[in-house]
Protein backbone atom coordinates (compact mmCIF):
# COMPACT_ATOMS: atom_id res chain seq x y z
CA UNK A 1 0.00 0.00 0.00
CA UNK A 2 2.89 2.37 0.81
CA UNK A 3 4.32 1.69 -2.64
CA UNK A 4 1.12 2.82 -4.28
CA UNK A 5 0.77 5.89 -2.10
CA UNK A 6 4.30 6.89 -3.15
CA UNK A 7 3.66 6.27 -6.86
CA UNK A 8 0.43 8.24 -6.70
CA UNK A 9 2.16 11.21 -5.09
CA UNK A 10 5.00 11.13 -7.64
CA UNK A 11 2.64 10.93 -10.58
CA UNK A 12 0.29 13.62 -9.31
CA UNK A 13 2.72 16.18 -10.68
CA UNK A 14 1.43 15.37 -14.15
CA UNK A 15 -2.14 16.18 -13.21
CA UNK A 16 -1.71 19.93 -13.43
CA UNK A 17 -4.46 22.50 -13.83
CA UNK A 18 -6.87 21.57 -16.58
CA UNK A 19 -9.44 23.09 -18.82
CA UNK A 20 -13.03 21.94 -19.01
CA UNK A 21 -13.27 21.81 -22.78
CA UNK A 22 -10.66 21.07 -25.40
CA UNK A 23 -10.17 23.64 -28.17
CA UNK A 24 -10.49 20.84 -30.74
CA UNK A 25 -14.22 20.53 -30.09
CA UNK A 26 -14.58 17.92 -27.36
CA UNK A 27 -17.63 17.76 -25.17
CA UNK A 28 -17.83 19.71 -21.91
CA UNK A 29 -15.94 17.64 -19.35
CA UNK A 30 -17.73 17.63 -16.00
CA UNK A 31 -15.86 17.85 -12.72
CA UNK A 32 -16.52 15.22 -10.10
CA UNK A 33 -19.07 16.58 -7.62
CA UNK A 34 -17.52 14.41 -4.93
CA UNK A 35 -14.77 17.00 -4.60
CA UNK A 36 -17.16 19.67 -3.33
CA UNK A 37 -19.17 17.22 -1.23
CA UNK A 38 -16.11 15.92 0.62
CA UNK A 39 -15.01 19.45 1.46
CA UNK A 40 -18.13 19.83 3.62
CA UNK A 41 -17.40 16.75 5.73
CA UNK A 42 -15.06 16.64 8.71
CA UNK A 43 -14.69 15.48 12.31
CA UNK A 44 -14.96 17.76 15.38
CA UNK A 45 -11.90 19.96 15.81
CA UNK A 46 -11.25 18.64 19.33
CA UNK A 47 -10.80 15.15 17.90
CA UNK A 48 -8.29 16.31 15.31
CA UNK A 49 -6.19 17.97 18.01
CA UNK A 50 -6.54 15.14 20.52
CA UNK A 51 -3.87 12.80 21.91
CA UNK A 52 -6.50 10.24 22.93
CA UNK A 53 -5.48 7.06 21.09
CA UNK A 54 -9.04 6.05 20.17
CA UNK A 55 -9.94 9.48 18.85
CA UNK A 56 -6.65 9.63 16.92
CA UNK A 57 -7.33 6.28 15.26
CA UNK A 58 -10.87 7.34 14.36
CA UNK A 59 -9.59 10.55 12.77
CA UNK A 60 -6.97 8.53 10.91
CA UNK A 61 -9.67 6.30 9.41
CA UNK A 62 -11.61 9.32 8.20
CA UNK A 63 -8.52 11.00 6.74
CA UNK A 64 -7.52 7.79 4.99
CA UNK A 65 -10.85 7.34 3.26
CA UNK A 66 -11.13 11.04 2.39
CA UNK A 67 -7.70 10.65 0.78
CA UNK A 68 -9.58 9.85 -2.40
CA UNK A 69 -9.31 13.60 -3.02
CA UNK A 70 -5.64 13.05 -3.94
CA UNK A 71 -6.83 11.62 -7.26
CA UNK A 72 -9.19 14.41 -8.30
CA UNK A 73 -6.64 16.42 -10.26
CA UNK A 74 -6.00 13.42 -12.51
CA UNK A 75 -9.36 14.01 -14.16
CA UNK A 76 -8.52 17.58 -15.20
CA UNK A 77 -7.51 17.81 -18.86
CA UNK A 78 -4.42 20.00 -19.38
CA UNK A 79 -4.36 22.80 -21.92
CA UNK A 80 -1.92 21.00 -24.22
CA UNK A 81 -3.91 17.74 -24.40
CA UNK A 82 -4.77 16.44 -27.87
CA UNK A 83 -8.38 15.62 -28.59
CA UNK A 84 -8.67 12.22 -30.27
CA UNK A 85 -12.42 12.35 -30.77
CA UNK A 86 -15.31 10.10 -29.91
CA UNK A 87 -14.39 6.42 -29.65
CA UNK A 88 -17.61 4.49 -30.26
CA UNK A 89 -19.76 4.48 -27.11
CA UNK A 90 -16.75 4.73 -24.80
CA UNK A 91 -16.66 8.51 -24.89
CA UNK A 92 -14.33 11.36 -25.73
CA UNK A 93 -10.60 10.61 -25.63
CA UNK A 94 -7.82 13.09 -24.80
CA UNK A 95 -4.11 12.35 -24.64
CA UNK A 96 -0.97 14.11 -23.45
CA UNK A 97 2.51 13.29 -22.21
CA UNK A 98 4.62 14.44 -19.30
CA UNK A 99 7.83 13.29 -17.63
CA UNK A 100 8.23 10.27 -19.89
CA UNK A 101 4.65 9.07 -19.39
CA UNK A 102 1.91 8.93 -22.00
CA UNK A 103 -1.53 9.59 -20.54
CA UNK A 104 -5.04 9.14 -21.91
CA UNK A 105 -8.34 10.21 -20.45
CA UNK A 106 -11.66 8.88 -21.70
CA UNK A 107 -14.70 10.85 -20.57
CA UNK A 108 -18.31 9.92 -21.18
CA UNK A 109 -21.80 11.13 -20.37
CA UNK A 110 -23.90 7.97 -20.54
CA UNK A 111 -27.26 9.65 -20.07
CA UNK A 112 -27.48 8.68 -16.40
CA UNK A 113 -23.94 9.22 -15.09
CA UNK A 114 -20.50 10.56 -15.92
CA UNK A 115 -17.50 8.25 -16.32
CA UNK A 116 -13.80 9.01 -16.38
CA UNK A 117 -10.91 6.64 -17.14
CA UNK A 118 -7.21 7.49 -17.00
CA UNK A 119 -4.74 5.19 -18.78
CA UNK A 120 -0.96 5.45 -18.48
CA UNK A 121 1.94 4.03 -20.44
CA UNK A 122 4.74 3.85 -17.91
CA UNK A 123 6.72 1.21 -19.79
CA UNK A 124 4.24 -1.68 -19.83
CA UNK A 125 2.10 -0.31 -22.65
CA UNK A 126 -1.18 1.51 -22.23
CA UNK A 127 -2.77 0.31 -18.99
CA UNK A 128 -5.73 1.51 -16.95
CA UNK A 129 -4.80 3.45 -13.82
CA UNK A 130 -8.03 5.11 -12.65
CA UNK A 131 -11.68 4.57 -13.40
CA UNK A 132 -14.44 6.61 -11.79
CA UNK A 133 -18.14 7.05 -12.27
CA UNK A 134 -20.66 9.31 -10.58
CA UNK A 135 -24.37 10.01 -11.05
CA UNK A 136 -25.33 13.49 -12.14
CA UNK A 137 -25.85 14.89 -8.65
CA UNK A 138 -22.78 13.15 -7.25
CA UNK A 139 -24.69 11.24 -4.59
CA UNK A 140 -23.53 7.82 -5.77
CA UNK A 141 -20.25 6.79 -7.30
CA UNK A 142 -17.18 4.60 -7.27
CA UNK A 143 -13.51 4.78 -8.14
CA UNK A 144 -11.08 1.98 -8.95
CA UNK A 145 -7.29 2.16 -8.79
CA UNK A 146 -5.40 -0.39 -10.92
CA UNK A 147 -1.79 -1.44 -11.40
CA UNK A 148 -0.61 0.29 -14.59
CA UNK A 149 2.99 -0.94 -14.19
CA UNK A 150 2.37 -4.46 -15.55
CA UNK A 151 0.38 -5.96 -18.39
CA UNK A 152 -1.77 -7.84 -15.82
CA UNK A 153 -3.31 -4.47 -14.87
CA UNK A 154 -4.76 -5.88 -11.64
CA UNK A 155 -7.24 -3.94 -9.53
CA UNK A 156 -5.56 -2.71 -6.33
CA UNK A 157 -8.37 -1.08 -4.39
CA UNK A 158 -11.68 0.66 -4.83
CA UNK A 159 -13.81 3.42 -3.30
CA UNK A 160 -17.58 3.60 -3.15
CA UNK A 161 -19.56 6.60 -1.90
CA UNK A 162 -23.15 7.43 -1.12
CA UNK A 163 -24.70 10.70 0.10
CA UNK A 164 -28.22 10.95 1.46
CA UNK A 165 -30.55 13.92 0.97
CA UNK A 166 -29.14 15.66 4.07
CA UNK A 167 -25.59 15.49 2.74
CA UNK A 168 -24.43 12.77 5.15
CA UNK A 169 -22.00 10.35 3.53
CA UNK A 170 -21.02 6.70 3.62
CA UNK A 171 -17.52 6.24 2.19
CA UNK A 172 -15.94 2.81 1.73
CA UNK A 173 -12.36 1.87 0.85
CA UNK A 174 -11.63 -1.79 0.11
CA UNK A 175 -8.65 -3.67 -1.24
CA UNK A 176 -9.16 -5.87 -4.29
CA UNK A 177 -9.05 -9.11 -2.30
CA UNK A 178 -11.71 -7.88 0.11
CA UNK A 179 -9.44 -8.55 3.09
CA UNK A 180 -9.19 -4.98 4.36
CA UNK A 181 -11.94 -2.43 4.39
CA UNK A 182 -12.65 0.98 5.93
CA UNK A 183 -16.25 2.14 6.12
CA UNK A 184 -16.76 5.70 7.27
CA UNK A 185 -20.03 7.49 7.92
CA UNK A 186 -19.49 11.22 8.02
CA UNK A 187 -22.38 13.54 8.81
CA UNK A 188 -22.88 17.23 8.17
CA UNK A 189 -23.15 17.86 11.94
CA UNK A 190 -19.62 16.32 12.31
CA UNK A 191 -20.87 13.18 14.06
CA UNK A 192 -20.00 9.86 12.46
CA UNK A 193 -18.52 6.39 12.67
CA UNK A 194 -15.61 4.40 11.29
CA UNK A 195 -15.38 0.63 10.92
CA UNK A 196 -12.19 -1.28 10.13
CA UNK A 197 -12.39 -4.79 8.72
CA UNK A 198 -9.55 -7.32 8.57
CA UNK A 199 -9.76 -10.59 6.64
CA UNK A 200 -13.35 -9.69 5.92
CA UNK A 201 -14.34 -9.41 9.59
CA UNK A 202 -15.11 -6.36 11.72
CA UNK A 203 -12.00 -5.39 13.69
CA UNK A 204 -12.66 -1.90 15.11
CA UNK A 205 -15.81 0.17 15.40
CA UNK A 206 -15.56 3.86 16.35
CA UNK A 207 -18.48 6.21 16.86
CA UNK A 208 -18.43 9.87 17.78
CA UNK A 209 -20.85 12.72 18.43
CA UNK A 210 -20.83 16.23 17.04
CA UNK A 211 -19.14 17.50 20.23
CA UNK A 212 -16.24 15.04 19.80
CA UNK A 213 -17.16 12.50 22.50
CA UNK A 214 -17.27 8.92 21.34
CA UNK A 215 -16.76 5.20 21.84
CA UNK A 216 -14.65 2.33 20.55
CA UNK A 217 -15.14 -1.43 20.30
CA UNK A 218 -12.46 -3.98 19.41
CA UNK A 219 -13.61 -7.39 18.14
CA UNK A 220 -12.25 -10.92 18.15
CA UNK A 221 -12.32 -13.03 14.97
CA UNK A 222 -15.49 -14.76 16.21
CA UNK A 223 -17.30 -11.42 16.44
CA UNK A 224 -17.16 -11.10 20.22
CA UNK A 225 -16.15 -7.79 21.81
CA UNK A 226 -12.65 -7.89 23.33
CA UNK A 227 -12.50 -4.27 24.39
CA UNK A 228 -15.07 -1.53 24.80
CA UNK A 229 -14.30 2.02 25.87
CA UNK A 230 -15.57 5.57 25.62
CA UNK A 231 -14.07 9.05 25.61
CA UNK A 232 -15.51 12.39 26.60
CA UNK A 233 -14.69 15.88 25.42
CA UNK A 234 -12.63 16.41 28.58
CA UNK A 235 -10.51 13.35 27.65
CA UNK A 236 -9.51 15.05 24.41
Amino acid sequence: MKKWCFLSIVLLIIAFSGCKKDDSGGMEVAQMKLEEKLSKLDVPEVMKNSTNSYAETAVGCVDYVKGISDYFSWFDIPDDAQYQGLKSTQGEVYTWSYGGFSIWETYNDTGSKYTWQVDIDGGAGRQKYLYSEEDYNGDNGRMEVSDYTTSDNDLIYSYVWYFNSAGDATLTWQDAAGSFKYEVKSNIDLSGSAKMYSIGKLFYNFQWNSDGSGSCEYYDTDGSVILSDTWSVSDL
